[in-house]
């Protein structure tokens, strides 16, 4: 004969007890708290909320330098008024352009290079996300990188979260949480190396040496940002399917959020004025991440109560 048996947890430890078992009265109200928790746990939170997504347009929009084009038919969410600026050649572009994809995107061109110069291209939201402040979202994006120059060993991209508009990179002093990323196959020593960036300050012991190459087809960035950890706030990133950051703690000096993204080009001997290199963003957005629901604290308390009281 099989004896059903029910799960019911306490505080100290867990107990197999047959259905057929008198439970005193004490542990009757561990068993709701406890399925209430269950509840808590199983049903849904407040869903996550999207601040915007930004696919950049379906592949019909054509290319230009105005990387706000066609903005209301590009973007979703609650904030979608967001616009962007860019410096040096900063455009809106389409598969037209050389890159397998069924849709428009950005792009960021590092062009006109000569042996004893680099350049910088950027590009900044103007808006400012200061709702996110105190809160858990997320940043996903997909990149790719066209590594038109193969003479420069000096190539990267970047990725930037701070209190202060028009952050110029990982390691300008208004980035907060910066990430750098070494693009595969130019010959570097440091391809595919991903390094982060707290107040604009690299930590060698946060590197991860083998990033998912994103220089042949697009990989997707996920950018989790928890304002609400004890002990501050943290920035954890995954690419693709592979975990490149975890718990990486930053501090912001403000309650502005502001985001932007760069790529850098280096010159050497074999440069010339018409070597360039590109890189792609598409499918940019911005998520809330809920906390806990109420009820799963409400539960948590009500079992710490019950203990004392035993």
């Amino acid at each position: 004969m099989i004896l059903e048996r029910k799960v019911v947890c306490t505080i100290d430890t867990l107990e197999i007890i047959p259905t057929n078992y008198t439970m005193k009265p004490k542990s009757k109200n561990l068993l709701c708290a406890c399925t209430l928790s269950a509840f808590a746990l199983s049903a849904p939170n407040a869903s996550a909320a999207s601040i915007f997504t930004d696919s950049f347009g379906d592949g019909t929009l054509g290319n230009t330098i105005d990387i706000n084009t066609n903005i209301p038919a590009r973007q979703t969410g609650t904030t979608t008024t967001y616009t962007m600026s860019g410096a040096n050649n900063v455009a809106h572009v389409s598969n037209s352009d050389g890159v397998t994809t069924s849709n428009n995107m950005a792009r960021l061109r590092n062009n006109e290079q000569v042996p004893t110069g680099g350049s910088n291209g950027f590009l900044s939201a103007d808006t400012n996300y200061s709702m996110l402040a105190g809160t858990n979202y997320s940043f996903s994006f997909d990149l790719l990188y066209n590594k038109r120059l193969t003479g420069s060993t000096d190539q990267w991209v970047s990725f930037s979260l701070g209190d202060t508009a028009g952050q110029a990179g990982p390691n300008n002093t208004a980035s907060d949480f910066g990430m750098l990323l070494r693009p595969d196959g130019v010959g570097n020593a440091n391809d595919q190396l991903a390094r982060f960036y707290s107040d604009n300050v690299f930590s060698t012991g946060k590197d991860f040496t083998t990033t998912p190459s994103f220089d042949s087809s697009y990989v997707t960035f996920l950018i989790n940002v928890n304002e609400t950890a004890i002990g501050g706030p943290t920035v954890s990133v995954t690419a693709g399917a592979t975990s490149i950051l975890s718990d990486f703690a930053i501090d912001f000096e403000g309650t502005d959020r502001y985001f932007s993204f760069g790529t850098h080009l280096g010159s050497n001997a074999a440069v010339t004025a018409t070597d360039f290199s590109d890189l792609y963003i598409d499918n940019l957005s911005i998520t809330s991440i809920p906390e806990p629901s109420a009820v799963l604290l409400g539960c948590f308390g009500m079992l710490a109560l019950l203990r004392r009281r035993r």
